[in-house]
C-alpha cells in the first residue's frame, strides 16, 4: 500500500512530498531526493528523534499520510584508507589521496586516524590536508606505539585558509613521514569528512 509522506527541509522550510510503500528505507528516501546522492549526506528525525539506521524502513517511525520528516543535507567529500605502510623518509608532503575539489565553503572537519611511526628514534610523522601551501594538521605527531587521534573543527576551530575555501577550489590530503633517515608511518586506518555549506 503506498502512501505519500512529507519531508522538511530544516534549513529552507521547503517541503517535499514523496510516495513511499511499507519496505521504502530511509537510504531509498535519499536516493527520491537526490537522484545524484554522491557526496551528498542526510541526516533524518521524526518528532524531535533522529533516525540513525539508513536502512530502516520509514513506516516503522509510526508516520501517517499527515506525517512530517525533517531532514539535513550536507555536502561532504569522504576520504578512507586502510592499511598503508610509508617507507619515504622525507620532510616532504606525500599526497595519500587524489587532489580534491571542493564543493562548497567548507563548514566541518572531522577526522579519525589509527597509526603509529616506525617504533624508535625521532617522532616526525603527521597527516595533513593541503590548502594551496597552507596546511592543517589532522593528527598530530605520531607516537611509536599505535594510537587513535580524532580531530574535529567543532571543538578546534578552523584556521583561516580553511575558512577562506571556495567552490572549485582545490585541497589535497596527505602525510609527512619524515626526513632524516629510518622514518616510517604506519597507518592502520584513516577516515575524514569535510563537509560543506
Amino acid at each position: 500500500m503506498a502512501m505519500t509522506v512529507f519531508l522538511r527541509d530544516s534549513r529552507t522550510g521547503d517541503t517535499t512530498p514523496i510516495e513511499i510503500t511499507e519496505t521504502t528505507t530511509f537510504s531509498q528516501v535519499v536516493n527520491k531526493l537526490f537522484p545524484d546522492s554522491m557526496g551528498t549526506k542526510v541526516a533524518f528525525e521524526y518528532e524531535g528523534e533522529p533516525i540513525s539506521r539508513p536502512d530502516m524502513k520509514v513506516v516503522s517511525t509510526g508516520i501517517s499520510g499527515d506525517g512530517e520528516i525533517i531532514y539535513t543535507a550536507s555536502l561532504v567529500s569522504e576520504f578512507k584508507l586502510g592499511k598503508t605502510h610509508l617507507y619515504e623518509s622525507t620532510d616532504e608532503f606525500l599526497p595519500l589521496f587524489t587532489e580534491e575539489q571542493a564543493k562548497g565553503s567548507i563548514s566541518h572537519i572531522h577526522a579519525i586516524t589509527v597509526f603509529a611511526d616506525q617504533g624508535w628514534g625521532n617522532k616526525k610523522g603527521r597527516i595533513l590536508l593541503n590548502v594551496g601551501g597552507d596546511y592543517l594538521n589532522l593528527t598530530g605527531i605520531a607516537e611509536h606505539q599505535v594510537e587513535t587521534r580524532t580531530f574535529d573543527s567543532k571543538e578546534q576551530p578552523l584556521p583561516d585558509f580553511i575558512k577562506r575555501v571556495q567552490r572549485g577550489d582545490t585541497f589535497r590530503i596527505g602525510c609527512v613521514v619524515g626526513g632524516g633517515g629510518g622514518h616510517q608511518l604506519k597507518i592502520q586506518s584513516f577516515r575524514c569528512e569535510v563537509s560543506y555549506c
